[in-house]
């Protein structure tokens, strides 16, 4: 336990997250309370703690609603479902009064975040893209083309997901929530714009690894602990850094460094991924379930 909030909390997106005031960090708190009052089937307090973690931040708290529905919990559902129905509505309500374009402000605010050189544009035009770590980042490194690389990044977060929904719903499947939950965590960070401190989410697979550390699993625990490790430093702002010296001018010519090196963080999501889908595949024994 001790080891786990030692980990977590030294993580480069807590640190990241909690210097620049980002919402993440209390949507993920919510997140992981949610969770907690779902194990111990207090559904109507987990959907209103889901419900205030999608008002938030909807591309952190939708794809664990989506996990809730998918197991059938359906008062947990209804209840987040409702209540952010109404936090939308009363929003709208007051934005309308208020005489604010707010939908047009909203358009335009997505337009601008993913234009040619913006912040959430993951080639070189923006000057901070190695700080994202959505997998169309080393896709494009490799690819060259933005649009090829977004639909290439898209089809393998889709397909990978579907193979998650296979294994978590199929017959006779023995149940790993939290396993569950950590690889549809990790999957959700790959197809779309997530910077680094969205990768808080780790908590999850973090805790996973330690739970089953000695476990019959323990082989997949340690390859989900080393995958995390380089999330402790912001690797990719440093090594952005770096690579402007006089030491290290040479590498951003090298396909190895701009293709692995600079977005290795997406790079061990992609196969943070792959480890939890196997792990998912594996029957457990009744001891570790």
């Amino acid at each position: 336990m001790y080891a786990f909030l030692a980990i977590a909390l030294a993580l480069a997106p807590f640190q990241t997250g909690l210097a620049t005031g980002s919402i993440v960090i209390v949507a993920v708190g919510l997140t992981a309370g949610a969770i907690w009052a779902a194990r111990l089937e207090q559904n109507t307090l987990a959907g209103v703690l889901m419900a205030l973690t999608i008002a938030l931040k909807p591309q952190i708290g939708l794809p664990f609603l989506f996990y809730y529905v998918v197991r059938r919990k359906w008062r947990l559902s209804v209840v987040a479902i409702a209540l952010v129905t109404f936090l939308s509505a009363v929003a709208m309500i007051r934005l309308r009064v208020g005489g604010a374009p707010w939908m047009q402000s909203y358009l335009y605010n997505n337009k601008v975040l993913f234009a040619p050189g913006s912040l959430g544009d993951f080639t070189e035009l923006n000057p901070l893209h190695f700080g994202l770590i959505n997998l169309q980042v080393p896709v494009y490194a490799i690819l060259g083309n933005r649009n090829v690389a977004n639909m290439v990044a898209v089809l393998i977060a889709l397909t990978m997901g579907l193979v998650w929904l296979f294994l978590v719903t199929r017959p006779g499947s023995k149940r790993d929530e939290l396993l569950e939950l950590s690889a549809l965590a990790v999957l959700s960070l790959l197809p779309v714009y997530h910077r680094l401190y969205d990768a808080s989410l780790l908590v999850f697979p973090l805790a996973w690894g330690f739970v089953i550390f000695s476990g019959r699993l323990k082989v997949l625990a340690k390859g989900t602990l080393l995958l995390i490790l380089p999330f402790l430093v912001p690797g990719g702002s440093v090594l952005d850094q770096l690579q402007h010296t006089s030491h290290l001018r040479a590498l951003q010519h090298s396909r190895w460094w701009t293709e692995a090196v600079m977005p290795h963080q997406a790079w061990c999501l992609f196969f943070l991924s792959l480890i939890l889908l196997q792990a998912l595949r594996l029957p457990e024994p009744e001891t570790e379930s």
